[in-house]
């Protein structure tokens, strides 16, 4: 059955926005999972095997609806690419492009057949962009 899913999984689309910040900062908002519930949108909290993520990394997160999910880093690029596997399905990837020293576009893509998730994406791109000043990198 996931093998049939995969399948429809690979249609994608994208959100995307411009975030004001560098590269190597929203990088670690995206790959540090301390970070994931502030702008996860649907991450209440994270038990991961890595605090970083990096390829191979698993572990679940609880959604806010009160389920846990488990994931599986599946691809995974220093400062500019990470997937990652839910249910045993390529979900959503995340893309950083710097643009220049202070702002980075960050690409969230995502199947078609769960398109309504792009409202998510949404919320997250606007959180991520709204706390990343806070984030102290020292």
């Amino acid at each position: 059955m996931i093998k049939v899913l995969r399948l429809f999984f690979r249609w994608r689309f994208s959100v995307r926005r411009t975030i004001s910040e560098p590269q190597d900062k929203v990088w670690e908002i995206l790959t540090n999972t301390k970070y994931w519930p502030i702008w996860g949108a649907s991450i209440q909290s994270v038990d991961p095997s890595d605090t970083k993520i990096i390829l191979g990394t698993k572990g679940s997160v609880t959604t806010v609806f009160g389920f846990r999910v488990n994931f599986a880093i599946t691809k995974y690029e220093e400062q500019n690419i990470w997937n990652w596997d839910t249910f045993g399905l390529p979900v959503t990837g995340h893309t950083l492009r710097a643009i220049n020293a202070r702002s980075t576009e960050v690409t969230f893509d995502l199947p078609v057949l769960i398109a309504p998730y792009a409202v998510v994406c949404w919320i997250a791109l606007l959180k991520i962009n709204r706390h990343a000043s806070e984030v102290d990198m020292k």
